[in-house]
């Protein structure tokens, strides 16, 4: 997958080595964002700092 979104533009890998959205993935990411129902967004976001051991705190 990480292969295809290189080929489409959508990520960049910087000199690092590390990932990076392109403008066209930012674009591709605020589109599928937009059609998620409200509150989901935010569920997304909780769920990945929750993957990576990142507190969350909304308040």
């Amino acid at each position: 997958m990480a292969t295809q979104l290189l080929e489409e533009r959508f990520i960049e890998i910087d000199e690092k080595g590390d990932a990076r959205l392109t403008e066209k993935g930012k674009k591709r990411v605020a589109a599928r964002l937009d059609k998620l129902p409200w509150g989901d967004e935010i569920l997304l976001d909780i769920a990945f700092c929750e993957s990576h051991d990142i507190p969350v705190s909304l308040f």
